[in-house]
């Protein structure tokens, strides 16, 4: 029995794909520092404010997402390569196309639905620079879905060692791109760093994705009924994606109208210092959606064993790193502004007990995505909807002064419901 385990959990590589997945913290961490430091140096706070609200305007446009890169993830762990690599080939391929027509159309709508507003979004002061600006914000964002896309269909395949592998080079990309473009450009080189990383792992993820399914050089084959089993799954699952895609664009569109560019400056730092080392321990809990997934159907009693693995590694993860942030803060606000910032402060420690609740309803999540159902997630939105309400109700009660605390009212009860809902877990009791 235990030699059955190793040789299933070797096959899936989830020991790689955990390590991996954790590997990408440092370089992210060194991309984050060094380019908002060289913006600030450049354009000041209010140029971090600038592309912080832009980029939570166009991010707007995901709720057009059909959620099919999700699914392709999941259908391309349930089968065997050696055995299905044609209907894999169908549904990866059928993915790949159905992206990139799907988030080419979403950046032309954005941009045209959003260039005769920019002055409202960010201010008379700041609306030349934001014109500039968006249509390569919009490129990347393109680039980045696609990206995106690629990189799950390798960690469908069971490669997501790979795919961090891949993150790390895009990252070190860009690290290189933000000292090259940003002293001289500002916000639009790092937009331009951006279009090179996701650009070139793009290139590089679909050549690995290709030896493994030995395709063709382009994505020519899309395949109907695959497109129809894919879309039917994401359904499920988006519901709970536009609810959660909502708390970032929302909370950061409410700061920047209540406190302006500088405000939203402060607070993009302080959503990045705390969102990059949840992203680092959500990424190496994630990692575990393909092994989940084929576990459900071989081998239930592993599964219960990762899932418990996995929800007490959020818990004791997501709890020192959050004690970890909050204590340390001042020191990235001195480096970032020469100054310990009280409010820098304030939003880091109300954003980590908000993302703490988040962590920890990861590995919930992944059950699922595994099984396919995901009613029990679905009642989440409503959360997601009641904490948006509260936002704003709280900002408009308030006034000005509370604006920039404005998301932290809705957050914290938004993951806590989150969690409420996810954390039955009832799929571990068939």
């Amino acid at each position: 029995m235990i030699q059955q385990q190793s040789a299933l959990l070797k096959r899936l590589n989830l020991r790689k794909n955990v390590f991996f997945a954790m590997g990408e913290f440092a370089i992210n961490m060194a991309l984050l520092f060094f380019s908002y430091r060289l913006i600030i140096q450049q354009g000041g706070l209010e140029a971090v404010g600038v592309w912080s609200t832009l980029y939570a305007w166009t991010n707007l446009i995901r709720l057009g997402d059909a959620g099919v890169a999700s699914a392709a993830m999941r259908f391309l762990a349930l089968w065997d390569l050696t055995k299905e690599r044609e209907r894999i080939r169908a549904h990866g391929e059928t993915a790949l196309i159905t992206n990139i027509v799907q988030f080419g159309l979403l950046a032309l709508i954005a941009y045209f639905a959003l260039s005769p507003f920019t002055e409202r979004i960010v201010g008379s002061a700041h609306a030349v620079e934001a014109e500039r600006l968006m249509p390569w914000l919009l490129l990347g964002f393109f680039l980045l879905n696609v990206d995106g896309t690629v990189l799950g269909l390798l960690q469908g395949l069971h490669q997501g060692y790979r795919r961090s592998q891949l993150s790390v080079l895009g990252t070190i990309i860009q690290l290189g791109g933000v000292f090259i473009f940003v002293p001289e450009l500002g916000v639009i080189g790092l937009a331009y760093a951006q279009i090179l990383q996701h650009g070139v792992i793009t290139l590089l993820g679909w050549v690995l994705v290709r030896r493994k399914l030995e395709c063709g050089f382009l994505p020519l084959r899309f395949d109907v009924r695959a497109f129809h089993a894919m879309l039917g799954y994401s359904l499920k699952a988006q519901l709970v994606n536009i609810a959660n895609g909502f708390v970032e664009p929302v909370s950061k569109m409410l700061v920047a109208h209540f406190g302006g560019m500088a405000a939203q400056g402060l607070f993009e730092l302080a959503y990045k210092s705390v969102l990059v080392p949840r992203n680092f321990i959500g990424a190496g809990i994630t990692a575990t959606i393909p092994a989940m997934t084929s576990m459900f159907q071989q081998d239930k009693e592993e599964l219960r064993r990762v899932y418990t693995s996995a929800l007490r590694l959020s818990v004791f993860a997501m709890g020192m790193a959050g004690l970890v942030l909050v204590i340390f803060a001042p020191i990235p606000s001195l480096l970032w502004l020469g100054r310990v910032d009280t409010t820098y402060w304030l939003y880091v420690g109300l954003l980590t007990v908000g993302f703490f609740f988040n962590v920890i309803g990861i590995p919930a999540y992944i059950l699922g995505m595994s099984s396919g159902c995901m009613l029990q997630y679905n009642c989440s939105p409503v959360n997601s909807l009641w904490a948006h309400i509260n936002r704003i109700s709280h900002g408009k009660y308030h006034g000005k002064p509370w604006g920039r605390y404005v998301w932290c009212n809705g957050n914290w009860i938004e993951r806590a419901g989150n969690l409420l809902y996810q954390s039955q877990a009832y799929l571990l009791k068939s």
